[in-house]
């Protein structure tokens, strides 16, 4: 008979959630950013940590009453791109993963907050926080699987694979890629729960197949109720002090209407409630022991875009720290005085896209070569093409 948790508290559109500071595991945060772009195509993800940092995303994190210690950035060495055996720039990123795993196993009395950073970053702050945590359990919140590997992925583009070179069962792949065969594979098939996937892979749903992996798609979230679906997640990983748990947000989970500032954008995603009310269910949990915000890119998309965005990966890891609605609400009326919300305004205000040497791709621009045209139903299914550049 499954193992329960104790019962997650529903929380309606707009109420108060509960505080975790008292329901927590430890009491200070180590943030890192994860400053990577080499794991897809689209330059820009790197600079994200340090766009939410001149947010204010330091000072907000602190709201949740933890202590935090910002613990700078790891960044790539762009003398490392290059494709082997069609995996791109595996020395790049299983070089810049494996620092990161070091420092974070190297705190095992912290909660670990990463700030991508594309989603390959997850190779090292899933594989570090499972080396310091033993039993760790894993929630994925994405569009997308991320566990294609170097025998499966249509692109070669190493933010859909952390999950393939990290799960057992899969000793076959990766052997021979140098970089990413020194990591040891830490997850289990029952170890990991995906939530809000909408654009798979076939070798991807294989390899879900094969293993049972549970994965919930947006179809189901949209059916059966968010509510629904975040605690049957949650009792299949049943984390607990001895299995801590870790999140994996992805910012492209949400629909782009509401998150335009990323890289491989799918249509018919989560709502900012859903997501908000995943990230307080993981919350109240107590066993949260780290936590990644992905996928925010401040090269895509007008001013307005990366402002929205970037508000919503505040929003998430609020939630998932114990921020209340009112608190998060409180923190988002507080940035917009500052950031108004209109484009002419806000680019006069503040810069939150640097001037980074990068040209900026607005809204009238030519859709990314990632971004094909799907029917309605094929998008609904759940089931379509992500990795294929």
């Amino acid at each position: 008979m499954m193992s329960k948790l104790c019962p997650l508290r529903r929380l309606a559109s707009g109420a108060r959630a509960y505080s975790s500071s008292t329901n927590r595991m430890v009491n200070e945060i180590s943030l890192i950013g994860a400053c990577s772009e080499v794991g897809q195509p689209r330059p820009g993800t790197r600079d994200a940590p340090d766009i939410l940092r001149d947010l204010g995303f330091v000072d907000y994190v602190k709201r949740s009453g933890y202590s935090v210690v910002d613990n700078g950035n790891v960044t790539e060495d762009d003398s490392l791109r290059g494709a082997v055996r069609g995996v791109k720039n595996p020395a790049a990123v299983g070089t810049f993963c494996r620092v990161l795993s070091e420092k974070i196993s190297a705190q095992k009395d912290k909660f670990h907050l990463t700030v991508g950073g594309d989603h390959s970053i997850a190779l090292g702050s899933v594989h570090g926080h499972a080396t310091a945590r033993p039993n760790l359990k894993v929630l994925w919140v994405d569009a997308h699987a991320d566990i294609n590997t170097d025998h499966t992925s249509p692109s070669g583009n190493l933010h859909g694979m952390p999950l393939g070179v990290l799960m057992q069962g899969l000793e076959d792949t990766f052997a021979d890629i140098p970089h990413l065969n020194w990591f040891e594979r830490k997850l289990r098939p029952e170890d990991l729960v995906y939530i809000g996937l909408r654009d798979i892979d076939d070798g991807e749903l294989d390899i879900m197949k094969k293993f049972g992996i549970k994965w919930f798609s947006n179809v189901e979230v949209e059916k059966r109720g968010v509510e629904n679906v975040t605690r049957e997640a949650l009792e299949l990983l049943n984390p607990s002090p001895s299995q801590p748990l870790h999140l994996s947000f992805d910012i492209d989970v949400l629909d782009p209407m509401f998150a335009p500032s990323t890289g491989t954008r799918v249509p018919y995603g989560l709502t900012r409630d859903q997501g908000l009310h995943i990230c307080e269910a993981v919350s109240q949990t107590g066993a949260l022991g780290g936590m990644d915000i992905v996928e925010v890119n401040p090269a895509l998309g007008s001013k307005l875009d990366v402002l929205k965005t970037s508000r919503l990966a505040f929003d998430m890891v609020g939630a998932s720290l114990g921020l209340s609605r009112a608190d998060i609400q409180d923190a988002q009326d507080q940035f917009e005085a500052v950031i108004p919300p209109t484009t002419a305004r806000y680019g006069d205000t503040h810069s939150v896209v640097r001037d980074m040497g990068r040209p900026v791709h607005h809204e009238d621009a030519p859709a990314p070569a990632k971004e094909t045209v799907r029917s309605e139903s094929a998008a609904r299914s759940g089931l379509s093409n992500k990795d294929f550049l």
